[in-house]
C-alpha cells in the first residue's frame, strides 16, 4: 500500500502497488477537511496508527491516542482525541502559538533515575 498526502489540495490518496509492474492502482481518495471548508488544508505529514488501522496527515502522539496539528495561518496548535474503534477525531484543546507554526513533532521521553 502506498499513501500520498497532496499538501496543497488537502487530500490523501491510497494506492495498491501491482507486484509485477509496480503500477499504482488508486484505492481511496479522501479530503482531509470537512465539507464546506473554505480554507487551505496544507497537510504535509503522514502517520499511521501503531495498530495500522488509521492514517492521518498530521502528527500523532507516541501511543496513537491523540492527533496534534498546527494551524499555520491561524497560529494555533490543536489536539484531537482519536476514537480507537472508528478513528473519528474529537477536538480536545486549541492554543495560540507564535506566528507561522508549520511542524509538530512528538517525543516519548523517559524519566531518568
Amino acid at each position: 500500500m502506498l499513501y500520498c498526502v497532496n499538501e496543497l489540495a488537502g487530500t490523501l490518496a491510497a494506492f495498491a502497488i501491482e507486484s509485477k509492474s509496480g503500477a499504482l492502482l488508486e484505492m481511496q481518495y479522501e479530503a482531509l477537511t470537512p465539507k464546506g471548508f473554505g480554507g487551505n488544508a496544507r497537510a504535509a505529514d503522514l502517520h499511521i496508527t501503531a495498530d495500522g488501522r488509521f492514517v492521518y496527515a498530521f502528527a500523532l502522539d507516541p501511543v496513537g491516542r491523540h492527533l496534534i496539528c498546527a494551524g499555520q495561518t491561524d497560529n494555533v496548535v490543536g489536539v484531537y482525541a482519536i476514537d480507537p474503534d472508528g478513528g473519528a477525531l474529537t477536538h480536545k484543546h486549541r492554543t495560540a502559538v507564535p506566528a507561522n507554526p508549520s511542524w509538530v513533532e512528538t517525543l516519548s521521553l523517559q524519566r531518568m533515575s
